[in-house]
């Protein structure tokens, strides 16, 4: 008797028709482009212009790998110019794609496929969105890939887990397989609960990435057909959003306790109101000088007293010495007899 093949189970058939096929997202650098030559060499280059006779070693090396190049170039070189280090930065790898910076081994057939069986394809990256859409063009693969979700300002904080989210919305599906190179990957797949595949062509990363737990693990992208064409493990996953939200409308209750103190506070000028009340009180003091102003017509009585002595000083020419003087001329006129 022949081997018989396990079917799907009713269950498992009428998931598949509701979902439908999942959203395929890749991030960029690593799974997509082989940018990590280009990256180091990049980054070599920005040390011989800004490093002061500082060398980029293998240390430096492990730190970039998932990084965004704005974050470390910023930590790299603090006393530089940010936006000027990240011109010179973006001008060699674009004067270097031809020799520098290649399509991953085996993309080039998996994304045609992926096109032709109608799965939707998006990237996410904190790589800038020109200089992604100037790589897919150079290789030819633009044609392949329906939304792109980047960076575009060196403010702009990149999330991994929000981009998933957006990107998943765009492409109008809830059910997504992730494929990633690095830890961080891996774990932002897993904060949105997507199906993780990590794509390590790395052997010194690998240990890292084991432990970041992803769903599935390879090198080979045919490999990645092969699970996408066994059963639909991926089912099992849907992409959920935390609700933060509800939390945040709470918060306007706080301007209202500000609100209550206010009127507190305009109850405090009452206090000027008795001050201005009682300084009339020391008003009333000016009553004084009135009285003072009686006292003075008493002074004015005394140039009374001289008119009496004036009228007395006309009495005293009225005693009559003409008299006087007519007796002595009648005995002056008894001596001629």
């Amino acid at each position: 008797m022949g081997k018989q093949k396990n079917k799907p189970s009713k269950a498992l058939r009428k998931r598949q028709e509701e979902v439908g096929l999942p959203a395929i997202i890749f991030s960029f650098d690593g799974t997509v482009m082989d940018t990590e030559p280009a990256i180091f060499a990049s980054y070599r280059q920005m040390f011989s212009q800004f490093g002061n006779g500082r060398r980029f070693t293998e240390k430096e090396e492990e730190r970039v790998v998932g990084q965004p190049s704005v974050k470390m170039l910023e930590e790299f070189f603090p006393d530089e110019d940010i936006d000027h280090v990240m011109k010179e930065y973006r001008m060699y790898q674009y004067y270097h794609l031809s020799d520098l910076i290649q399509p991953m081994p085996g993309i080039r057939d998996f994304l045609k496929w992926l096109k032709d069986n109608g799965y939707p394809v998006g990237i996410i990256s904190s790589r800038n969105r020109a200089s992604i859409v100037n790589m897919l063009e150079h290789a030819g693969l633009m044609q392949y890939i329906d939304v792109i979700i980047a960076s575009t300002t060196k403010e702009h904080e990149f999330s991994g887990s929000q981009s998933l989210r957006m990107c998943a919305k765009l492409l109008k599906k809830k059910v997504c397989i992730y494929i990633g190179h690095t830890p961080t990957h891996i774990l932002n797949g897993h904060m949105v609960g997507v199906f993780t595949i990590a794509f390590n062509s790395n052997p010194k990363m690998l240990y890292q990435i084991i432990e970041a737990g992803p769903d599935f693990v390879t090198a080979d992208y045919k490999q990645i057909r092969k699970l996408l064409k066994g059963q639909p493990l991926w089912f099992a996953y849907e992409i959920y959003e935390p609700e933060p939200e509800p939390k945040k409308e709470e918060t306007p209750a706080e301007p209202a306790k500000e609100e209550t103190k206010e009127p507190a506070k305009e109850e405090k000028p009452a206090k000027p109101v008795k001050e201005k009340k009682a300084a009339p009180k020391k008003a009333e003091e000016p009553v004084k000088p009135v009285k003072k102003e009686t006292a003075k017509p008493k002074k004015q009585a005394k140039p009374e007293k001289q008119v009496k002595e004036k009228k007395a000083a006309p009495k005293k020419p009225a005693a009559p010495e003409k008299p006087a003087r007519a007796k002595r001329t009648a005995k002056t006129s008894k001596s001629p007899a």
